[in-house]
């Protein structure tokens, strides 16, 4: 009952209020045009007045150079003064007939008749008798005036004065409210009174629909019909929210009809919303009218929502607003109303933020994500069609289409973050793919081309969340189908960064950053390793792994862009290392060796083609620290189960990358990196030979040490010749890690189970003594063979304690006599090619004689010593060596010190070999020492005198 009052109040007062508006916009009207006559007079009179100002300003330079003419030439007589004509009597009556006061306020713009003035004209001049001037008295001073130059030129006119400025017109309040405003509320009120009519006639049973679809469509047309008669176009704004409201009205008719009524198919409701949406967009361009736009086709949006019963109509909904969003668009883009398209992208992404949260299910993801992506395409499609004619407005329409076809990322980003549609990722990264296949279709033709980046960002977050919620719960054989997609991602991201913009060359500033999404979307492969047991079996993973970083690896080389090598060398490098945590076993340790090795050689290969090729690979430097990050790698094959198995390999690796540190260090002058990279690579196999297989494979092990010393000295010989010394004289030590060596050789001397016998040892330990003796003559520098020299009597020493019964003590005198002599050799050779380090070569010999002798302490007080006169012997060599040396360097020091380990060696071995003998064979011992030293001083006098 209450309604029906309502309804039948607004039928009866509508038409009052309607017709005292109307009155009221009658008497305005009146008032403006007798105020717009009485304005059109004064307008006259002001241009009368202009135009007289004019003239006199033109006349002003002429009378001005008349006046200085007549100041320049003589003084003539004073011509008789013209008769001044007598007012008109006409002029005078008037004059009289205005009051004193009324001349200070008459209008100066009061509008002018023609008959005042013809009764201005001038009357005929009343004659005057001519006026006698006395004549000019001479001055008396006897020097004339200096008359003034007359005038060449007439003076410029003076520049117009431009007019004040008109103040602002005052916002026309009255119009908006007394006629406007309430036209608007009218026509809002009646659409929203015929959707709640046809609303609670539905819940109410009034009516039968076919009676409801009746009246619904009939009041429309009949606003519509009666707002194009001739009479209620005199009142236009009326006219113009009625037809709005009718507009509403069958909107909401045939949409009821179709989705709640079931009387319209979907082929006749899409006709009949097609018609009307026809008559939406002629009216608002026909009337020039954003209301009727504004109600008629955004009021259509609140249809689908006033009248919604619960049910799960998507075709007919998102059919509905499609037709409404296309019939925005085009009066928006034909009258340049832009707030049209802001208002329906509102509206309509609300609706399908809506359905989703309120009926979206897994079997309806291909459905929701066609949704999704029609709306944009027809904003492009639109956009591209009416673009022209948006004129200035184009840009702003361009934006706000380019923010339409970024939303799908955001449904992207939901599947991709909801655990139930993880089954679907077919779904998910088709409509993913097209998405970024459109907006990098726009960024490329359209603009702006951040919209290429944003799509790349999207993409590894969906991978990501995807993952992350998703993978868990996948089936075993997905991953087969998730890789193929991330090979088809990276393949397009590489040729979208190769592909240029139509107009304005490549892309530029983020969105040329978009290839990055390639390079990182190969971390999907270490993720897979890390969950998915089908990784297990490394040949196809690693393989399309392969083939997509050789496509990266391409485009590097390309554009000249290291950071994308890099991210993908990281990747992969990644992929490698969980591989190998997960799953490298003995039984997989050959595959793992190949994946190691093809892969390691793509890391050198890549920049050594790109110098090849001209190229450079921007930061520079960047693939010694993929091969260092390669090298790093290693550490899963020198420790664990398959270290025993992996030694050969991890040799191999190891020489390989290295070598392509030190190329690379010297094409990029970047020594430091090589030296990086040999520690790395110490510290490998320092973790080899610390996981407990060094025990059956000694001999091996010290083979690809000394292999691995030799080319760390051979690399870094040839690094340092190849950059400048001047600059970097620090790089020049990096021959000293081959030192390193003696270090593992050291373990091994104090292991009995490794060192004995001890030839491997002393033959690894000659190998190296004489490499680096070798490189210290190349190189002109002695500092590595005096630490090398030191370095071996240390390990022999060390050996010699720990070496059990016969012969070893003989075996260590002999090999400390050998390096002994390794160092008088190299100390000779230097004196003959004039080494400029000679110094150190000498340093060198003396430390190898002096440490010697403690060898030969170590070795002597061992019970299983050889005899007094073998111990003597080898105590006189390496005394006669020192004063031998001594004598040829001038180090009468060196001479001093020799006797310190000779006294020493005496006394030790009286300690060492208690006996009823032992004194005889310490009285051996030392008179030999003691006849040696005795006789240097002879010897040394004999030859300062011969000389």
């Amino acid at each position: 009952m209450e309604l029906i009052l309502l309804l039948v109040a607004l039928f009866f007062g509508l038409p009052v209020l309607l017709i005292v508006w109307l009155v009221k916009l009658q008497n305005r009207v009146n008032q403006l045009e007798s105020e717009n006559r009485d304005k059109s007079g004064r307008l006259v009179s002001l241009e009368a007045r202009l135009q007289a100002m004019a003239e006199r300003r033109a006349a002003a330079p002429e009378r001005e150079s008349l006046v200085a003419a007549a100041e320049a030439a003589p003084s003539p007589a004073a011509p008789p003064v013209p008769p001044v004509p007598a007012p008109a009597a006409s002029q005078t009556a008037a004059a009289a007939a205005i009051p004193a006061g009324d001349k200070k306020t008459a209008p100066a713009d009061a509008p002018v008749t023609r008959a005042a003035r013809d009764a201005a004209a001038p009357a005929a001049p009343v004659g005057v008798g001519p006026v006698r001037v006395a004549p000019p008295i001479a001055p008396r001073s006897a020097v004339p005036p200096k008359p003034r130059p007359a005038s060449s030129a007439p003076l410029p006119p003076r520049p117009p004065v431009a007019p004040p400025p008109e103040p602002p017109a005052p916002f026309d309040w009255e119009g908006l409210v007394g006629v406007k405003l309430f036209s608007w509320i009218a026509g809002i009120a009646l659409a929203l009174g015929a959707i709640f009519f046809l609303k609670y006639s539905i819940q109410s049973g009034w009516l039968q629909p076919p009676v409801r679809m009746a009246i619904g469509l009939l009041t429309g047309i009949g606003l519509l019909a009666g707002c194009e008669m001739r009479v209620a176009r005199r009142y236009a704004v009326t006219a113009n929210a009625l037809d709005a409201a009718g507009l509403v009205i069958l909107f909401s008719t045939v949409f009821a009809s179709h989705v709640l009524w079931g009387l319209l198919n979907s082929f006749a409701a899409f006709a009949l919303l097609s018609v009307v949406t026809v008559v939406a967009v002629l009216l608002s361009i026909r009337r020039n009218s954003v209301f009727i736009a504004l109600l008629g086709l955004v009021g259509g949006f609140v249809t689908p929502a006033l009248l919604s019963t619960g049910q799960d109509t998507p075709l007919g909904l998102f059919g509905y607003l499609l037709l409404l969003n296309a019939g925005l668009a085009w009066v928006a883009y034909y009258k340049r109303w832009i707030v049209l398209v802001a208002l329906s992208l509102a509206l309509t992404t609300f609706y399908q933020w809506g359905w989703v949260f309120s009926f979206l299910t897994v079997e309806k993801l291909p459905l929701a994500t066609a949704i999704f992506l029609v709306f944009p395409v027809l904003a492009w499609v639109l956009f591209a069609m009416k673009a022209r004619t948006a004129g200035d407005g184009a840009d702003r329409f361009g934006k706000l289409a380019a923010f339409n076809a970024s939303l799908p990322l955001l449904f992207a980003l939901h599947i991709a973050a909801v655990p139930g549609y993880g089954d679907r990722f077919q779904v998910l990264f088709g409509f993913l793919f097209l998405v970024n296949a459109g907006l990098f279709a726009v960024a490329r033709t359209h603009g702006p081309q951040e919209l290429h980046a944003v799509g790349a960002a999207s993409t590894i977050v969906v991978f990501v969340s995807w993952w992350t919620n998703q993978y868990p719960g996948m089936r075993p054989e997905a991953w087969r189908a998730v890789l193929a997609f991330v090979a088809l991602f990276v393949v397009f991201y590489l040729l979208a960064g190769r592909a240029g913009l139509r107009r304005g060359g490549p892309f530029k500033g983020l969105a040329a950053r978009a290839v990055l999404a390639a390079p990182l979307l190969l971390f999907m492969f270490p993720a897979l390793a890390a969950t998915e047991p089908g990784f297990a079996s490394p040949l196809l993973p690693f393989a399309i792994l392969f083939v997509l970083m050789a496509a990266v690896a391409a485009y590097a080389i390309v554009e000249e862009d290291g950071l994308v090598f890099f991210a993908g060398s990281f990747m992969a490098l990644a992929g490698e290392a969980v591989w190998s945590s997960r799953y490298l076993a003995p039984e997989r340790l050959l595959a793992a060796l190949a994946i190691y090795a093809v892969f390691g050689l793509f890391y050198v290969g890549v920049p050594l083609i790109a110098r090849r090729a001209g190229k450079v690979l921007r930061p520079e430097g960047i693939g010694s620290v993929v091969l260092l990050a390669a090298v790093c790698l290693l550490f899963f094959l020198s420790a664990g189960p398959v270290a025993g198995a992996s030694l050969w390999g991890l040799a191999l690796l190891l020489l390989i990358l290295n070598g392509a540190i030190f190329v690379e260090g010297s094409a990029k002058a970047h020594p430091g990196l090589a030296i990086a990279g040999t520690v790395l690579s110490w510290l490998v196999l320092a973790s080899w030979w610390a996981s407990g297989a060094l025990a059956g494979q000694a001999v091996p092990a010290m083979i690809v040490v000394t292999a691995f010393a030799l080319g760390t000295m051979a690399g870094h010989l040839w690094l340092d010749r190849a950059s400048d010394r001047g600059e970097q004289p620090w790089t020049e030590s990096g021959t000293s890690f081959a030192l390193v060596g003696h270090l593992f050789l050291l373990f091994v001397a104090s292991q009995p189970s490794l060192s004995v016998p001890p030839w491997p040892m002393f033959g690894v330990l000659l190998v190296l003594d004489l490499a680096v003796g070798a490189a210290a003559l190349y190189g002109r520098r002695g500092e590595q063979h005096i630490a090398a020299l030191v370095a071996s009597q240390v390990v022999v020493t060390t050996w010699a304690l720990h070496a059990p019964g016969e012969p070893w003590p003989l075996v260590a005198m002999a090999a400390s006599a050998v390096i002994a002599a390794i160092g008088l050799a190299w100390s000779g050779l230097a004196r003959r090619t004039s080494q400029p380090a000679l110094a150190h070569f000498d340093a060198a010999a003396a430390a190898a004689v002096l440490l010697g002798q403690f060898a030969l302490f170590v070795a002597a007080a061992s019970p299983a010593a050889p005899a007094i006169v073998v111990v003597t012997g080898f105590h006189a060599a390496l005394a006669v060596a020192a004063l031998a040396l001594a004598t040829g360097t001038g180090w009468r020091a060196l001479a001093i010190m020799a006797v310190i380990p000779a006294a020493l060696s005496a006394w030790l071995w009286s300690a060492t070999h208690p006996g009823p003998d032992a004194w005889r064979q310490t009285l051996v011992l030392g008179t030999t020492l003691y006849l040696l030293f005795l006789a240097y001083p002879l010897a040394l006098s004999r030859r300062l005198g011969t000389a």
